[in-house]
């Protein structure tokens, strides 16, 4: 693929690049660079945001159920559970109607997942930490 001389005799057929992927990847590396400082800055506030849904978590008391242990948790994803899955059908309808989508937990642990991407705002993590404290207070 990457031998110009299989392009030339090809005609350029011989693989037709994803342009659209391209550019999107283009878009994003630049406002990686730009907007956010870097890949060092964009890890910062993805610890920032992590650190922001497991103190909300903790602070329920075992009410919230982290899977995954302290020194091996993701800050891209974090999974966890609620006492049963009832509660956890009673959460995710109540999620919807405030406006958090996709909480649904991984098909391999089953439970409640928050995936923390970049795309993910820091508003939108403080808003949800403040959601999962509400829910808490009703429900824990």
């Amino acid at each position: 693929m990457l031998d110009y001389h299989s392009h030339i005799q090809s005609r350029s057929v011989f693989h037709t690049p994803p342009i659209f992927s391209i550019y999107v990847l283009m878009l994003v590396t630049r406002w990686l660079r730009d907007k956010i400082g870097g890949l060092s800055a964009m890890g910062a506030i993805n610890r920032q945001k992590a650190d922001l849904i497991y103190g909300a978590l903790e602070a329920g008391d075992g009410f919230y159920r982290v899977h995954s242990q302290r020194p091996f948790r993701s800050i891209m994803n974090v999974a966890f559970s609620l006492p049963d899955p009832a509660l956890e059908t009673l959460f995710l309808e109540a999620s919807r109607r405030e406006g958090f989508h996709g909480l649904e937990g991984h098909r391999s642990i089953g439970g409640l997942r928050v995936s923390l991407y970049n795309a993910v705002s820091m508003d939108a993590a403080k808003a949800l930490s403040k959601w999962l404290a509400e829910f808490l207070r009703i429900y824990g």
